[in-house]
């Protein structure tokens, strides 16, 4: 039997506007902006995938304490997700499927040359941002992709900013290059090469090896390499696992030239902790000695507090730098929209960890011909004796007029 409540009307009235207070007191659903990073957790690239993924959880709760993102007049929580893409180009193209259409991430880092390069394309034509964390050259930054921004400094800028200096330095006539076999190593390669000739003196190219990367015997390339009797050899694009393989072979080889990597940021202390004294000597590029501003040194001090080593990962700054000025551009732009936010983070210059910041690629020497690559002042220092980085250059890509 069903009974049924009689109540008066200013009874019932009074239960509309408790029920209404009710509902008007919940708290509203939390907004969220989501950024996917694609990058290597494991394989032998995890000793940059690893620190990158750290670096951008920084960037994220830095952002977050302050309020998160403040688009068209409400607040958006950005939520950081990472995928593990072992380094694989075919892995980082399913993961990033996997963001665009089951995410509905719009904001999509992606680490490696390789992956990016066949990244670029899904996310233009599906009108995502996608933040390069790759080196290489005009293949991933160029006007066909223009809603893709490459954080670390660009492949060629090694040796353009460097190699003049170097050679003449050290009496260089021969160099070994030595690569990856896939996109990365030929694109450093195919840059180098050319490059050497136009320089005074010009060095002669004596050799051009390829490897697998993760190869765990390198010896028969360092033979081939050293049977050239190369004055330097240049791993150009190399990982850090790959390079301490490579540093530590070539010592029990009995090589004692110059090596270094000219093309791709490798970490000094990772290579010490691979190679030992093998490693002594190994010029790279981004290590730097002295901190080039107190912000940077506090920012170093905060990840060797919380995670330990002695000197922080290359990517530790850039990255944060790349991340937290995409954050401003969407709070200028006001708006999500990727191709307007492309559009206002290109105009952007600023000071940051390692001075001025502004986005290159016009210039000639680069010849992108899109702003979309990170300019900041960078080094090419060496690893010391009991694992101690040693100062040598710190220089910037002039703007050109």
């Amino acid at each position: 039997m069903i009974r049924f409540i009689k109540i008066s009307n200013m009874g019932f009235i009074g239960v509309c506007l408790l029920l209404s207070v009710l509902v008007g007191s919940s708290p509203a659903a939390e907004k969220i902006f989501k950024f996917v990073d694609i990058t290597p957790l494991s394989g032998a690239a995890a000793g940059w995938g690893i620190p990158d993924s750290r670096t951008c959880r920084y960037a994220v709760d830095d952002y977050n304490k302050k309020g998160g993102l403040l688009v068209g007049g409400e607040r958006y929580t950005i939520q950081y997700v990472a995928y593990d893409s072992k380094y694989q180009p075919a892995e980082a193209v399913a993961l990033l499927n996997k963001a665009i259409f089951g995410d509905k991430a719009r904001y999509i880092q992606v680490m490696g040359l390789n992956s990016c390069v066949v990244a670029a394309p899904i996310t233009e034509s599906n009108k995502v941002f996608l933040l390069a964390n790759a080196t290489g050259g005009a293949e991933l930054t160029n006007p066909n992709h223009p809603l893709a921004f490459r954080s670390p400094l660009p492949g060629p800028i090694g040796p353009i900013l460097y190699y003049s200096e170097f050679i003449k330095e050290f009496g260089v006539k021969t160099i070994a290059l030595v690569n990856p076999d896939d996109d990365a190593g030929y694109t450093a390669s195919k840059f180098i090469k050319p490059f050497v000739e136009t320089l005074s003196p010009a060095p002669k190219v004596v050799a051009d090896e390829f490897y697998t990367r993760g190869t765990p015997d390198l010896t028969p390339v360092i033979l081939r390499v050293l049977a050239k009797k190369p004055d330097m050899i240049d791993l150009g694009i190399s990982s850090p696992g790959d390079t301490g393989i490579f540093l530590k072979q070539l010592g029990e080889a009995g090589y004692t030239g110059l090596h270094m990597n000219s093309f791709g940021m490798v970490a000094l202390d990772t290579l010490w902790v691979a190679a030992g004294k093998a490693a002594i000597g190994h010029f790279a590029i981004g290590n730097f000695v002295e901190p080039p501003t107190p912000e940077f040194e506090a920012h170093t001090k905060r990840y060797l507090k919380d995670y330990g080593g002695r000197t922080a990962p290359i990517s530790l700054h850039h990255t944060y730098e790349a991340l937290t000025s995409i954050f401003r551009a969407i709070e200028k732009a006001n708006t999500f929209d990727t191709v307007t936010v492309a559009e206002t983070l290109a105009k952007m210059e600023w000071e940051g960890f390692h001075g001025h910041y502004r986005w290159m690629g016009k210039e000639k020497s680069l010849g992108f011909g899109i702003n979309r690559s990170l300019c900041y002042p960078s080094s090419l220092n060496r690893l010391g004796e009991e694992g101690r980085i040693q100062k040598w250059r710190v220089k910037s890509l002039p703007r050109e007029q």
